[in-house]
């Protein structure tokens, strides 16, 4: 069975994602409550926030990219890098890593589409991974306990200053709030809002 149940009720197929089916309310109830990294860092990390820094850094063209990059773990969930390492391992060569490249990609051509933008260029991808890479080493330096696990070669963090203007970590509904009104601003249309069943 490839259909879920969503936050309001709606169904999603997770092998036919379909833009029509997107809902805000759906999107950012999910996100606010997945925690980045299993939980366990030192405070609560949503993929929500992770979301709102990755486009704060960001430039240009790839600002509403950055924003969604994400999105589809409202509807996948969010399987950590360490997770994805060891199924990878697990599967004969490529098996993995190819099946979860086109169940995500299937995901986030529906999300571009409620969205109203088209697919990204390759320097668009390309200027997300380095927010993105960049939000993870700042994560990491600010929110996780130290380890001697091996995170390969990331960049210098930002500082807590460059944070200051992020909802707090702790507030779910100004981080809620904070994503709409990036998506209204950054992107030509946004998914129309229905009530929990």
């Amino acid at each position: 069975m490839s259909e879920k149940s969503l936050y309001t009720g709606s169904t999603w197929n997770l092998l036919r994602p379909d833009a029509d089916t997107i809902f805000m309310r759906d999107i950012v109830t999910a996100l606010a409550r997945i925690n980045r990294y299993d939980g366990h860092s030192r405070v609560e990390v949503s993929v929500l926030w992770h979301s709102l820094l990755v486009e704060k850094i960001a430039v240009g063209r790839a600002k509403p990219y950055a924003l969604l990059h994400d999105v589809h773990e409202a509807y996948l969930g969010d399987m950590t890098t360490p997770v994805k390492r060891a199924m990878a391992a697990l599967l004969p060569a490529g098996q993995f890593n190819a099946a979860w490249g086109k169940l995500t990609h299937t995901h986030d051509e529906a999300i571009w589409q409620a969205f109203g933008i088209p697919v990204p260029s390759s320097e668009i991808l390309s200027e997300v991974r380095r927010a993105d890479v960049l939000a993870l080493s700042t994560e990491r330096a600010h929110f996780l306990p130290q380890s001697n696990c091996d995170w390969g070669e990331l960049p210098e963090p930002l500082t807590e200053r460059f944070l200051d203007n992020l909802p707090t970590l702790a507030d779910g509904n100004s981080a809620r709030l904070a994503f709409r009104r990036r998506a209204r601003l950054l992107c030509p249309k946004t998914p129309h809002d229905i009530q929990p069943r």
